[in-house]
């Protein structure tokens, strides 16, 4: 191995005093020929772990083994370990992706593994588990596939994203390599995941997704999506920005946002350079913001590789530029805040250096163990007779302000009573070690210049308490504001305002008043939802039954005079089974009746779901959603409806009590049946997918049936001509209507019925 530390003069030589840090060291990593370090993961306390790939002597110039190497915190090598998959016709491409260290202090390498010559075989999955020594605990080959990035999850798996079989590719594998699970996603056009991150109910992922046959005329879109811990896809999103657009790294905010971190390929204006793309998404794939940066100029290549956030939720990145084969590319690293605007960014040429070439690239870069940034990639030493080295550089570490790491009252919204007694205390963080001095303010008094500080609040009124810490440079500050009042709501049950459930559940909803005396109050309750709105009047608690899915909002009101104060619940009742028909449970009917049963569940497109149903103790000979079940003689029956998902059942129970019929054929008295054409409510209403439509006619008639949309626009004729005497069921397919009111109408030659339905997505 060679280290060249006199690379840092060159690149302390471009450093701008009003912005980044300068450089610390940068160290060369030489094994032989062509040495590459794609990814970089910080050891707490003790180093660096680097993972990449090395041509080999062996077989032909496009051979490459895998090279992990484990260095200090100064940068200089501990060990370093090469792998290499072996086979007997041809040599094996082999190169590693990405590199985490365990719970367990080993570490675990995402690979691709492709045999030459030619490069046409399929590339394959490959997975590398070493122990703290570098020594391997297993080497595993998946099959098709590249994996791209790994992490291990908090419970324990390792979870690995790539592509395979042109399709996004999730791996989920156990401590000893074995395969709990593994997914595909998207069409079958070289899709593929470049990067990961677990959060709250899942793992989302970032990367590129073909629009159409993939060719040099199609588009790339960056691609965001969202899986459970079992891989079943919660939400995926695509982003468009202009013709070429990819997702490369990503990190995760504070706030359980996301930021990624890519590229733009421009094709207007005469430009066909790319610019560095930053793009932040919330929990749910929906664009916060975006920003497309044009780093270097027209015409140039740039691109973002790895970002990291940092304390303040800033974010540093690494990328770079690259402008074509015989043309300088130049390593890059940027520093941007929590909106995304640059704050500085340096670009490093490492070919002003006598003896480099011009092919240079970041290509991950990680906080160092002294929050310093540390940067991975490869660097041209063609002048040097060693071709390309690996190379790892630091950055000394930023200077920053103190940072809040705690704080009290945790809530900066506050109301409290008049009268009452506040404590208010601070603990901050100053990385540079520098002592910090504290100033407490409420409107224009000085309150104190400790961590603490006593407010007694004697007036009812709003109010602002501040808190500045200052290391003598940098001053951030916090602020509580205060609604001080005679009385409010303190507290409630539950406790959490946004609630999911399944149906079938019932709930106890209640709260607590604070005041200076004891007041009158009112209580009020409301409820919207399906099954319909009511108020009604009440004491400080209710309960509710939720019976039917969908969504719910409890509103609870405390009023004195004219002032009033709510807490509102938003209730989220789920199941397997969306609705169900007859809506009923409870029916009755006349021997000789044939009535259909159907249920509705959530997820109609899904693989796993299974049907049952029963006639009393009676299987019957049904597996899907619907059935019919005819009713010869009088009696009391129950039909229960069994649906599987997984491991999750849901059931709809009918009780249906058939009576003797109380006219024969011969009979003239038909004065229970509607005289005149009826039309029946929908159901079910809301609906997600399709509705049925039901009427009745006394007689033959000439009937349209048609759905208009909240402008009086007409969007669906289910019919439109002459239909015969009874019960008549039509159903309307909402397909890619969007969600909203739709309104039916039902016209004959003398009636005309409408009626409003509910599509929700």
């Amino acid at each position: 191995m060679s280290v060249k530390n006199s690379i840092a003069i060159m690149l302390l030589c471009s450093f701008n005093l009003l912005a980044q840090p300068p450089t610390d060291w940068v160290n060369t990593f030489h094994y032989g020929r062509n040495e590459h370090f794609s990814d970089i993961y910080t050891i707490p306390g003790n180093g660096y772990v680097c993972s990449g790939w090395i041509y080999t002597d062996h077989g032909a110039d496009q051979t490459t083994d895998i090279i992990v190497t484990r260095i200090n915190d100064e940068g200089e090598e501990l060990w370093h370990g090469i792998y290499g998959m072996n086979v007997e016709d041809g040599d094996v491409i082999d190169r590693a992706n990405d590199i985490i260290q365990t719970d367990s202090s080993t570490f675990v390498v995402a690979a691709t593994s492709q045999i030459w010559p030619n490069g046409r075989n399929p590339r394959h999955a490959v997975a590398l588990h070493i122990d703290e020594d570098g020594e391997i605990v297993w080497y595993n080959d998946y099959g098709t596939g590249a994996l791209n990035e790994v992490i291990e999850l908090k419970s324990g798996e390792f979870l690995f994203c790539g592509g395979s079989e042109a399709q996004g590719y999730i791996l989920c594998l156990d401590f000893d390599g074995n395969v709990i699970w593994q997914r595909r996603y998207g069409e079958e056009r070289a899709n593929s995941f470049s990067t990961m991150r677990e959060t709250a109910g899942g793992v989302v992922l970032g990367g590129t997704v073909i629009i159409g046959t993939p060719n040099r005329t199609e588009t790339i879109n960056g691609w965001a999506v969202k899986v459970d811990f079992e891989g079943e896809l919660i939400w995926e999103h695509q982003y468009d920005y202009r013709y070429n657009d990819s997702f490369g790294g990503m990190s995760s905010t504070e706030g359980q946002d996301f930021i990624f971190t890519g590229g733009s390929w421009a094709l207007d204006d005469g430009r066909t350079g790319q610019d560095l793309l930053i793009v932040k998404i919330n929990n749910e794939g929906v664009e916060i913001w975006s920003h497309l940066i044009d780093v270097t100029g027209n015409n140039l290549y740039d691109y973002g590789a790895e970002v990291f956030r940092l304390n303040d939720d800033g974010f540093v990145l690494a990328g770079g530029y690259d402008r074509g084969r015989y043309f300088p590319a130049h390593p890059m690293a940027m520093r941007i805040r929590s909106n995304g605007t640059e704050r500085w960014h340096e670009i490093y040429e490492f070919e002003e250096w006598a003896g480099f070439g011009h092919g240079n690239t970041f290509s991950c870069v990680v906080r160092g163990n002294d929050n310093s940034y540390v940067a991975c990639g490869t660097v041209d030493c063609t002048g040097l007779e060693e071709a390309n080295n690996a190379f790892v550089m630091k950055l000394e570490p930023e200077v920053l302000a103190p940072q809040f790491i705690s704080w009290s009252p945790f809530d900066t919204m506050l109301t409290v009573l008049q009268g009452d007694t506040v404590d208010f205390m601070v603990r901050v963080r100053d990385d540079q070690g520098d002592e910090v001095s504290y100033l407490w303010i409420m409107g224009e008094d000085t309150l104190s210049t400790d961590s603490t500080t006593t407010i007694i609040f004697g007036e009812t009124g709003e109010f602002e308490v501040q808190c500045e810490v200052t290391d003598g440079e940098l001053a951030p500050t916090i602020t509580w504001h205060l609604s001080v009042v005679e009385w409010y709501i303190d507290s409630f049950l539950p406790d959490s305002t946004n609630i999911a459930i399944r149906r079938r559940t019932t709930l106890d909803f209640s709260h607590h008043v604070r005041a200076i005396e004891e007041f009158e109050f009112e209580y009020q309750w409301e409820h919207f939802g399906r099954g319909g709105n009511f108020e009604f009047e009440g004491e400080d608690s209710a309960r509710f039954d939720f019976d039917l899915t969908g969504d719910h909002i409890i509103r609870a009101w405390v009023i004195k005079d004219e002032e009033s104060k709510t807490v509102e619940w938003d209730v989220n009742v789920r199941s397997i089974i969306w609705w169900w028909w007859p809506h009923e449970n409870v029916l009755s009917a006349q021997d000789d009746t044939t009535i259909v049963f159907e249920v509705f569940p959530f997820n109609e497109e899904s693989d796993s779901l299974e049907y049952s149903w029963f006639l009393d103790d009676e299987v019957l000979d049904c597996d899907t959603s619907l059935i019919e079940i005819s009713f010869p003689e009088i009696g009391e029956y129950e039909i229960i409806a069994y649906v599987q998902e997984g491991v999750e059942v849901d059931t709809i129970r009918w009780t249906i009590d058939v009576l003797e019929r109380s006219f024969t054929a011969d009979d003239t008295d038909y004065a229970d049946l509607p005289t005149t054409p009826v039309l029946y409510p929908a159901s079910p209403n809301p609906f997600n997918s399709s509705v049925k439509l039901s009427m009745y006619l006394p007689k033959e008639n000439h009937v349209s049936l048609s759905v208009f949309d909240i402008n009086g626009r007409e969007v669906s004729r289910l019919a439109d001509g002459n239909i015969g005497v009874g019960n008549q069921t039509f159903v309307w397919n909402a397909g890619d209507f969007p969600a909203g009111v739709y309104v039916v109408r039902m016209k004959t030659r003398d009636v005309v019925e409408m009626e409003k339905v509910v599509l929700v997505r």
